[in-house]
């Protein structure tokens, strides 16, 4: 089971995501939803990293990643147009498979 935790600060924005399980290894269906969770996750990341040059904070290891994020007053909303769609995009992972995916969201006191 990928489980993927979506941290908003007070704003209700995105500070922080991460997701644990997506090893690859535990049959065809996960095998899917772990190569696409994977995509869509390291595509944020890179989006936020490459394209933006925000310097996210990564840690990655064989089936986790965590990531967080910096808020740029000037760039909440290409910053949130990269999350927001990543989120999307694990929710229809969710949708379509949902004893493979697990999303939550919390909010955090914490403004980053």
């Amino acid at each position: 089971m990928i489980k993927v935790e979506i941290v908003r600060n007070e704003d209700g924005k995105v500070c922080e995501f991460r997701s644990n399980g997506h090893n690859g290894f535990d049959g065809e269906g996960e095998t899917i939803v772990a190569a696409g969770a994977s995509a869509l996750l390291q595509t944020t990341v890179l989006g936020l990293a490459n394209y933006r040059r925000l310097n996210p904070e990564v840690e990655y290891e064989k089936g986790w990643l965590q990531c967080k994020i910096e808020r740029d007053e000037y760039l909440n909303r290409e910053i949130d147009t990269l999350i927001e769609t990543m989120i999307l995009g694990l929710r229809a992972l969710e949708e379509s498979y949902p004893n493979h995916i697990e999303m939550e969201e919390v909010f955090s006191d914490v403004k980053v």
